[in-house]
């Protein structure tokens, strides 16, 4: 899990500094487009910064940045935003609320959406939409220090982020088909990563994250079609390591408490499996290889 978890920390540091660049006095928007039809609005108050790059017809990127909605401050927020479309028929919505929040929004496929809301101080939220098309990103974050990274290579994915708090870190990666990624953390320094990918087709995947408190960890990886996972954690230093490979699998777990450990791990088709820990210190494995197998885990203190 820790090893896990450590990837995730690489992919946001990564990521957001690829998006962050060099900050000045004074707002400062520039707009480059080559292509027809393209769309853009920028309203910035402060001291932001705006950069729009638009290569390809029919793409539209909005970007409000404010340090308090209406008017700029005596303290400037220094906020970023930078979004590259280089195909066709995308849409991107930044709107900033602060200081130092920063966002990276890069399209290079077609007909994708990616909407960024950020409110709060040193924000991070990188998307990356690079083949494929109909995908969609959302993410939404308030408070400090809260990274997002989603990275989407495939059709018709949706990804949904959503922190509230203090350095929560999140990190979705789809590739394949109508896969679904749904992130919702809210506390301090929980992490969450994501990954569906298409080895075995990638098609139809879903996976939800519900974290509250401090300290969570949870690590959800897919491979294959219809898979169904899905993790909600209260409480402190709990882990949860999800890892399907097949078809038609479902796994859950709910966490409450401290201390709190569960593994599962899953080769085959039509599996079920179910934990519940509530309470203090403990921990549950669940290995499957084959089908049609049902585990239920349920422990108390």
């Amino acid at each position: 899990m820790k090893t896990q978890i450590t990837t995730i920390a690489a992919a946001v540091a990564f990521a957001m500094s690829t998006a962050a660049f060099a900050q000045t006095a004074g707002s400062d928007s520039s707009t480059y487009q080559y292509g027809s039809d393209n769309t853009t609005s920028v309203t910035q108050w402060g001291t932001q910064k705006s950069r729009i790059l638009q290569e390809g017809n029919g793409n539209s990127a909005y970007v409000t940045q404010d340090d308090v909605a209406g008017y700029s401050t005596y303290a400037p927020g220094r906020n970023d935003s930078n979004i590259e479309q280089t195909a066709n028929g995308n849409e991107a919505v930044v709107d900033q609320l602060g200081a130092y929040n920063v966002s990276g929004i890069y399209q290079t496929s077609s007909d994708n959406g990616a909407y960024v809301t950020q409110d709060g101080k040193k924000n991070d939220s990188y998307v990356k939409q690079s083949w494929g098309t109909g995908n969609e990103a959302v993410v939404v974050q308030d408070g400090k220090f809260n990274d997002s990274v989603i990275e989407q290579r495939g059709s018709y994915n949706t990804a949904s982020v959503d922190q509230d708090g203090y350095s929560n870190d999140s990190w979705v990666d789809q590739s394949g088909f109508g896969n679904e990624a749904n992130v919702d953390q809210s506390g301090w320094n929980n992490q969450s990563g994501i990954q569906q990918s298409g080895f075995f087709g990638g098609y139809n995947n879903l996976a939800n994250v519900e974290q509250n408190g401090f300290s969570n960890d949870s690590w959800i990886e897919q491979s294959g079609s219809n898979n169904d996972d899905s993790v909600i954690q209260n409480g402190n230093y709990l882990d949860s390591t999800i890892i399907t490979i097949g078809y038609n699998n479902t796994s859950n777990v709910e966490q409450s408490g401290f201390g709190n450990d569960s593994y599962i791990k899953t080769f085959g088709a039509n599996n079920e499996h179910n934990v519940t820990q509530a309470g203090y210190s403990h921990n549950s494995t669940i290995t499957t290889y084959g089908n049609g197998n049902v585990n239920t885990v349920s422990q108390g203190r």
